[in-house]
């Protein structure tokens, strides 16, 4: 079957490559062109023969090729679908953003002439930790954003205003009916 020629020859060898372009989001159009297969090719190989695994199990009699079938739909799921470790990864920087930390890089020094490692002092998040907190800890810190409107139409029924009326109010009334009076 040339799906199979295809998964030995250039889906195998690549799953590290697929899977470190999972992790960044990449799709089908550009993992199908860096691994040298057409789009229609790995979609098949990765919908296809992993929605319809089962049938397709049932369709060999070998113990021994069962078992290499099942390694391999494995190993290809692992490369593909990677949401969790995205998850994760995204989880930790939204932690890490909570304290002050610093991040190294490289730069020319113009005076020295020499390329000098720097560290960058990043500032804590307000945001990220009050939204981590918020989420995590929800019966200690509350989302005041979330208050419903009742509370808050009691709280402006409840406002009394009294008018009194001043000197200068009669007086800016006066004005204002003369220019009415005018137009």
């Amino acid at each position: 079957m040339k799906y199979e020629q295809i998964i030995t020859a250039l889906v195998l060898p690549n799953l590290d490559l697929i899977r470190e372009l999972r992790m960044k989001g990449q799709g089908f159009v550009p993992i199908a062109k860096r691994i040298g297969c057409s789009f229609k090719e790995l979609n098949f190989i990765v919908n296809n023969y992993t929605i319809y695994f089962e049938d397709y199990l049932k369709t060999i009699k070998d113990v021994k090729e069962i078992e290499r079938e099942r390694k391999l739909h494995l190993q290809i799921s692992r490369a593909w679908e990677c949401n969790s470790e995205r998850v994760n990864l995204v989880e930790d920087a939204l932690f890490k953003s909570c304290f002050d930390h610093k991040v190294p890089y490289k730069t020319f020094n113009k005076k020295t002439g020499e390329i000098e490692e720097v560290e960058q002092v990043i500032p804590a998040s307000y945001n990220a930790q009050r939204y981590f907190l918020i989420n995590r800890c929800a019966n200690k810190w509350q989302n005041e954003n979330k208050d419903s409107i009742a509370p808050i139409t009691d709280k402006i029924s409840s406002i009394k205003v009294e008018w009194k009326e001043s000197e200068k109010d009669e007086k800016q009334q006066e004005r204002v009916d003369k220019i009415e009076k005018d137009l």
